[in-house]
């Protein structure tokens, strides 16, 4: 039998155990409210850090694609500040711009755009000079023919070899330093303005084309286009009721433009904009400049305005420097001076960029070579002799080195310094430097090896 003091006492007991029960539940819907808010955040933090790995695999893959010379991405990103470009130092860089088919189009590697840009990093101003694609030019390893192969004859020759043999013919052309290239397809260029939203031409003149292929083009002069990629593609290709150097101002029109809109503020800004352009960049262009280089490109650029931009065609209609011709069977643009005379370009060129014509270049210095033969194949130095009077040296005498296993050509430089102009063009001839030497009666001697056999 319970009395009144154990009542009492259980029914305390029974208020703290409804008391502690309640204080229970609460911290369990407390507990399981915060285990929902943590979930919650878990999936917010897991869904940023894929963004951001999305984002880095993005960027990550494409700077793979576009630099082939074993870069770190990440420590390209880690690092990214501008540096001194090549011939920064005389106050001029010189990019060489190669346009070509997608890697599915006929004729993918044939470059029907080449085009020069030379910035003055002083006065960050820049001239676009193009260069017909129908140019008759010798081509390293394989002889004449029009400029727009000589990518295609390089990558055949050597894989790898197509954007030197191309730089090679056009700076014999202009005669001048070419210190990097970058090439993109067709693709790349209308992916490009797409992604920039598109870009504003207006046309000095009419264009109509009903040949083009997939539609006729249709352009009233005078009148501004808002152009997506596909338009500004058509007209930029257009040549069929044209030229190939009105193609070429046109195709300067769109680079210009495209500039202009790439570099505004609101187009760095957008980082979706930013990812497409890398992605772009990633599958469809190739280039020797480095991020840093490019870095320090794209704050020149910033300072340049369209006013500074200047852009001339070497052609036949305004400059009068090349004429149109049948070589063989094919439709080819050469010097109106001859084929291979490029002085006349040269002139024009210098007088453009406000550069001093060297007193002289290496046919004027008429320098005495001995070209030995370093190796056990016959008729070596000979080959090299013949090859070397096609490039316009006079003076070559021929003989064998003091031994026959020789597996790299040298040159070495006897002259003194006083036929650097020489030197200078057998350096680039061969791919190697030159050593500096006294003793001997002729200016430069030659010694080749077995590489220059496997070359010829």
């Amino acid at each position: 039998m319970v009395n009144k003091n154990q009542r009492i006492i259980l029914a305390n007991d029974s208020a703290k155990k409804i008391e502690l029960g309640r204080i229970n539940n609460k911290k369990k819907k407390i507990k399981k409210k915060w285990s929902r808010k943590k979930k919650i955040v878990i999936l917010l933090i897991i869904f940023f850090l894929s963004g951001i790995s999305f984002f880095s695999w993005r960027v990550w893959s494409s700077l793979e694609k576009i630099f082939s010379n074993g870069l770190n991405p990440f420590t390209v990103l880690a690092n990214l500040k501008p540096t001194a470009l090549a011939g920064e130092g005389d106050g001029r860089t010189n990019i060489l711009l190669l346009g070509s088919g997608d890697p599915d189009w006929p004729g993918a590697d044939l470059t029907d755009t080449i085009m020069v840009a030379s910035i003055n990093t002083r006065d960050n101003s820049a001239l676009l000079i193009s260069i017909p694609r129908d140019f008759y030019v010798k081509i390293n390893n394989h002889g004449w023919d029009k400029i727009n192969s000589a990518y295609v004859y390089g990558e055949q020759y050597k894989k790898g070899d197509g954007p030197q043999t191309t730089l090679n013919a056009v700076s014999d052309i202009l005669d001048i330093p070419i210190h990097y290239y970058a090439k993109v397809d067709f693709t790349a260029f209308k992916k490009a303005i797409d992604a920039v939203g598109g870009v504003s031409i207006t046309p000095s003149e009419d264009l109509y084309d009903p040949h083009y292929p997939g539609g006729t083009v249709n352009f009233d002069g005078g009148k501004t286009y808002s152009m997506n990629g596909d338009t500004a593609l058509k007209y930029a290709r257009s040549r069929q009721t044209t030229s190939d150097f009105d193609r070429a101002r046109r195709q300067q029109e769109v680079m210009i433009s495209l500039k202009e809109k790439a570099l505004s503020l609101g187009t760095l800004s957008n980082p979706k904009t930013v990812l497409d352009l890398i992605g772009i960049m990633g599958d469809h262009v190739r280039t020797n400049l480095q991020p840093n280089e490019i870095k320090r490109i794209m704050d020149i650029s910033k300072k340049m305005d369209s006013g500074k931009i200047n852009s001339v065609v070497i052609d036949g209609e305004n400059t009068k420097l090349v004429t149109t011709g049948m070589i063989g069977d094919a439709s080819c643009v050469f010097p109106v001076a001859g084929i291979g005379k490029y002085a006349d370009i040269q002139d024009y060129v210098y007088d453009l960029l406000s550069n001093k014509k060297p007193e002289s270049n290496y046919k004027d210095e008429n320098a005495s070579i001995l070209i030995e033969n370093g190796t056990t194949i016959a008729g070596l130095a000979t080959t090299a002799k013949t090859n070397l009077e096609d490039e316009g040296y006079l003076d070559l005498s021929v003989g064998n080195a003091d031994s026959q296993d020789y597996s790299k050509t040298r040159i070495i430089d006897y002259s003194g310094g006083k036929k650097s102009a020489s030197i200078k063009n057998l350096e680039k001839y061969f791919g190697i430097t030159a050593a500096k030497a006294t003793g001997s009666d002729y200016d430069i001697v030659i010694i080749v090896g077995k590489d220059y056999a496997t070359k010829n």
